[in-house]
């Protein structure tokens, strides 16, 4: 069963965005609003330090929603050296925009990370074990006087959300505690805002992964996309290679296989990243000779035309290839549609010859705009700090008119509630 959102028709058009003008902000800003946020990270200093640079080697600034309010814990802020006063790093998941700067000399206080994700910090990165803290899923734990407790992602291996309840310090507001939900990357889903932790809480800030927080962006769930995969000509002779990155896109993978009830080749560098997420039958359909798969793992930006007819002629064993470019950029559309079921008649192929398809396929482990709507109207949040796509000011204005309608909406309609046994929207 699908689950239309009651979005109003307004919300199916792009907003008319407006520009906001700079203002000055001290490096920590008092007030935890939107508009304070939008004129905070108009900061050029700020803004311009979350711009990786090849040749720069001198200290920048942590951007204030890198740390967490009334706290000295600091999220995915490993490029910014020791931070002053910092005294728990936390680590969403294990990709490089996240856990950029960090390497086997870190020794600024402990990393706080989900188990999979310090497995791949400590013998991907070769950090030492005794700065790395493994903390369990749906499980508080007290870390300083805040209560911490993650929660699956769903976004690649070893992601979580991180839900802080923090005390305020003030004698007038013994009673109540400051309460974050920081989502890292995340694919938005009912679980998340059905969990007991979430589901009838008041949150008082709400970290927001908007990778795709723009309403062209409305591919299908994931269970559609990995269920339509298989399903694309089933030949002995027929292999498949799918595009990943370090780690994420397991799934589509992994469900290729099953269906073919093949194995799966990677090389030996990818086998050992694969062994540290602690998955026994994804482990036990991996090989080393490529002639027993018919599904290959190869990197993303080798998805290519050139790339893909050598890959074919270097295994004889096979006589076409389909190879899969899986993300959530290959899929847009225009207004906010209706959902329909997705299958593999919808993508257009990115190459096309005689013994080879490339095809980019809807597969995303970000959540989708629908998603991030349905995400923002489930839950209840006072303030919503966009993570991602902050540095541009048109961007950010934008995402905050987005924002403010939901919010809006809630205020008039309610929190949304969504049918329990649905695990996607």
């Amino acid at each position: 069963m699908v689950c239309d959102l009651p979005l109003p028709t307004s919300f199916t058009s792009r907003p008319t965005v407006t520009q906001p003008s700079p203002t000055s902000a001290s490096v920590h800003p008092p007030a935890y609003n939107y508009s304070t946020i939008v004129d905070y990270t108009l900061n050029l200093d700020i803004v311009h330090s979350e711009i990786p640079t090849k040749f720069s080697r001198a200290p920048r600034t942590c951007p204030f929603y890198k740390r967490m309010p009334h706290s000295n814990f600091a999220i995915d802020a490993f490029s910014y050296g020791r931070i002053p006063d910092c005294t728990g790093y936390f680590l969403t998941h294990f990709h490089a925009d996240h856990y950029g700067g960090l390497t086997s000399t870190f020794n600024h206080g402990p990393i706080y990370c989900s188990a999979v994700t310090a497995n791949l910090v400590i013998h991907k990165l070769g950090v030492n074990s005794q700065w790395v803290r493994v903390l369990p899923l749906n499980q508080p734990v007290l870390i300083g006087e805040a209560r911490v407790t993650l929660f699956e992602a769903n976004h690649c291996p070893g992601s979580v959300l991180f839900f802080f309840d923090i005390p305020l310090p003030s004698p007038a507001t013994a009673a109540r505690s400051f309460k974050i939900l920081h989502t890292g990357d995340f694919r938005a889903c009912p679980a998340q805002c059905l969990n007991p932790y979430i589901k009838d809480t008041q949150l008082d800030a709400l970290y927001l992964d908007t990778t795709y927080l723009d309403p062209t962006y409305a591919f299908p769930p994931q269970r559609e996309v990995i269920e339509a995969a298989p399903k694309h000509r089933l030949d002995d002779r027929l292999l498949f290679v799918v595009g990943t990155y370090t780690i994420g896109k397991e799934r589509i993978f992994a469900s290729i296989a099953e269906a073919l009830d093949s194995k799966v080749y990677v090389d030996y560098p990818k086998k050992r990243i694969l062994r540290c997420l602690e998955d026994p039958a994804l482990w036990a359909r991996l090989t080393d000779r490529a002639a027993d798969a018919q599904v290959h793992v190869t990197a993303m930006n080798r998805i290519t035309k050139l790339h893909m007819e050598a890959y074919l002629r270097e295994n004889p064993a096979f006589t076409h290839l389909a190879a899969i470019k899986p993300t959530g950029w290959t899929f847009a559309c225009r207004g906010l549609p209706r959902r329909r079921t997705f299958t593999m008649e919808h993508p257009t192929p990115i190459s096309r010859s005689s013994n080879l398809l490339i095809m980019g396929v809807p597969y995303s482990e970000h959540s989708s705009f629908r998603e991030l709507a349905a995400f923002v109207l489930s839950i209840q949040v006072k303030q919503i700090i966009p993570t991602v796509n902050v540095g541009d000011p048109a961007r950010r204005e934008e995402m905050r008119v987005w924002l403010d309608k939901w919010q809006a909406y809630k205020k008039h309609s309610g929190v949304q509630r969504i049918p329990v046994r649905q695990d996607y929207w």
